[in-house]
């Protein structure tokens, strides 16, 4: 199984607790999840009107509630900001995709939900580094790099998985 391409919408709140040191919370609609491989299908005999191949996909979403402390280096407009913290992450819903794949017609995809117990709850550690720029004395733009790790297992069952993602925030931020 591979990590999937993620989106996240997100409004964040920055208070500077002094000129190196801020505090960042906000609220994020995500989609994380995973896909395994293409797999193909072996049938006794050929038949074109059968799959030749498949693959799950698995489509996670969740509210997430961070609390990030940011650290600035450098004095000027442009500041290297590097980032640590926690995230809440509230399970709200799954979605399975089948995707079957055909020889002499277009691929189909099915939608499902599964019957797994997902924990209703989890955190995820968040780590960013990247640049800030101050465009005026309370508002920033800022690319950062980050990794989320999810502390906790996504279902309590033999198999289970850590949700994880890469990813790269982009924003304007207003500090009070």
């Amino acid at each position: 199984m591979k990590s999937q391409n993620t989106a996240t919408q997100l409004v964040f709140y920055s208070i500077n607790i002094c000129p190196k040191i801020s505090l960042t919370t906000g609220l994020q609609y995500s989609n994380k999840g995973y896909q395994t491989k293409t797999t193909e299908a072996i049938w006794q005999a050929p038949d074109p009107s059968l799959a030749s191949s498949t693959q799950f996909r698995y489509q996670n979403y969740f509210i997430d509630i961070p609390v990030i402390a940011n650290y600035f280096i450098g004095n000027k407009k442009l500041r290297l900001v590097t980032s640590l913290g926690l995230t809440t992450n509230l399970f709200i819903n799954e979605i399975v995709s089948l995707k079957l794949n055909y020889l002499t017609k277009p691929s189909e995809i099915h939608n499902t939900k599964s019957n797994y117990n997902y924990n209703k709850f989890n955190i995820s550690a968040t780590l960013g580094c990247g640049m800030n720029y101050c465009i005026h004395s309370k508002i920033d733009i800022r690319l950062e790099p980050t990794f989320r790790y999810q502390i906790f297992r996504i279902i309590n069952a033999d198999l289970t998985a850590r949700l994880w993602n890469i990813g790269l925030n982009l924003g304007v931020f207003n500090t009070f």
